[in-house]
């Protein structure tokens, strides 16, 4: 891919912290089920 522009970065930075952040609630949400 090479080097990821800075600006690229910071949109697809909080994308991904959005995306890990539901995963682990839904994954929370299982396991206290």
């Amino acid at each position: 891919m090479g080097a990821v522009p800075r600006e690229t970065l910071g949109e697809y930075v909080p994308w991904v912290t959005i995306k890990l952040y539901k995963a682990w609630r839904d994954a929370m949400r299982t396991i206290n089920r």
